[in-house]
């Protein structure tokens, strides 16, 4: 219709429509914005919040006249908040989510009227939004990120989010697979005929039940949005590879440390000189270098010739 700035204004079929049509017989509702009965207002979530802004909306707002539990709401607010920080993120300015809960006409008039446009894809997306909510945000979050100001690989999120990874205590981690068999999303998975716990970003809603049913806590959460096809590969988080690539990181904290000093080390000396390095790095580097060199010998032990 030759419109911009669309702002949707969700309201429940009950007192939520009450509202709205009395707002009509007062002044209204500006042109941009367009109102949308949902059978409760938790029904919506972040699936739709994004779809929105990706479909051409530059705001979601929610009117509610109180009559739902206020468990909804603060549900509600945490989803607008992790899209809020997603949008942000990829530098879509503006204020693009906000609930209303108020059955005051005039403060509920005078808020709709003063609400500013915030930023959107400046070419709506043309797939339609999916009956599985998963579905739905990844084609939404891959769209948002293309077409993005400010393109991101990695953005950390709040504590609660949906997206994110995990990270593995190697020290603690004993291989039992307990947070295998927990993980409900297909996240986590064996190794098959290999000692490893693998991981699938893409597939992670951080529940928390890997972290619960993990015997030695050897899990934390990571609430963290990855964008692209590393989300989607299969990862090494325990096992010989991921304790490889943990010996290989302490061997380049070795160098980095060695390289700080100012005296070059000699080059007949393998490891550096207690003179070369500052006090508090020193036990460090001594550590660390001991530890990796054991672990390569006891791998060297344990391989059959």
């Amino acid at each position: 219709a030759g419109g911009k700035d669309a702002c949707l204004l969700f309201h429940n079929r009950t007192d939520g429509r009450e509202l709205i049509l009395k707002l009509g017989r007062r002044r209204g509702l500006p042109a941009r914005v367009i109102p949308v009965e949902t059978f409760h207002v938790a029904s919506l979530g972040l699936d739709l919040l994004l779809g929105a802004v990706a479909l051409g909306a530059g705001q979601v707002v929610v009117v509610a006249a109180g009559s739902e539990a206020p468990g909804y709401f603060d549900a509600l607010r945490g989803q607008m908040g992790f899209g809020e920080e997603i949008l942000r993120a990829f530098g879509y300015q503006g204020s693009h989510f906000e609930l209303i809960v108020s059955g005051d006409l005039r403060a509920l008039e005078q808020r709709i009227w003063s609400l500013d446009a915030a930023k959107s894809p400046a070419e709506p997306a043309g797939f339609r939004l999916f009956d599985e909510k998963r579905t739905t945000l990844a084609f939404t979050i891959e769209y948002l990120a293309t077409h993005a100001p400010a393109p991101q690989t990695v953005i950390p999120l709040s504590s609660g989010a949906p997206f994110g990874e995990i990270e593995v205590n190697l020290e603690t981690c004993t291989m039992c697979m307990a947070c295998v068999g927990a993980c409900p999303e297909a996240a986590l998975a064996d190794g098959g005929d290999q000692p490893q716990l693998r991981f699938i970003e893409a597939n992670c809603v951080q529940c928390g039940l890997c972290e619960q049913a993990c015997p030695e806590d050897a899990i934390a959460l990571v609430p963290r949005l990855l964008v692209g096809k590393e989300a989607k590969k299969e990862r090494v988080k325990a096992g010989l590879a991921a304790r490889a690539s943990a010996s290989e990181k302490e061997r380049e904290t070795v160098v980095a440390v060695s390289m700080e000093t100012k005296t070059p080390r000699p080059k007949t000396s393998a490891k550096p000189l207690m003179s070369e390095v500052p006090s508090q790095k020193r036990m460090t580097a001594v550590i660390i270098d001991e530890i990796f060199e054991s672990r390569i010998e006891s791998h060297a032990r344990a391989k059959p010739s």
